[in-house]
């Protein structure tokens, strides 16, 4: 690879790096409310902050209520949903999908919790 192209490549990335740092990431929200698998939800921005330089997206299902929530998702900017299901539980440091269990008003709750880290990389029906 000669110099031009590794140095048009790095200026790309710098430029990507750059304009998520200063405007942050763009995620799909249900905001606070379940919606259909179908439905992404609206679009917000999810700025850095001093405590978290570094943002990501979140979706989750909770297949506790499958019998008549089976096709609801939850969307939206990392760490919105960490304080109220704990950090241990929903920590949007770790990329990727995983399962969870959590005991939520004297019940247990299951189903799954994704992570990523691009631009609207949280909206689609799959996990």
């Amino acid at each position: 690879m000669n110099f031009k192209l590794q140095l048009e490549l790095c200026l790309i990335l710098l430029l990507h790096l750059s304009t998520n740092l200063v405007f942050g990431l763009q995620c799909y929200s249900t905001k606070f409310q379940p919606k259909e698998d179908t439905n992404d939800g609206v679009v917000v921005n999810c700025p850095p902050t001093a405590e978290h330089p570094v943002r990501h997206c979140i979706k989750f299902k909770d297949d506790t209520y499958s019998t008549y929530r089976w096709n609801e998702i939850w969307r939206d900017c990392d760490h919105t949903y960490e304080e109220i299901m704990g950090y241990d539980v929903f920590n949007s440091s770790i990329l990727g999908c995983r399962t969870y269990t959590k005991r939520l008003v004297g019940m247990n709750t299951n189903g799954w919790f994704c992570v990523c880290d691009t631009d609207f990389c949280n909206g689609g029906i799959t996990f």
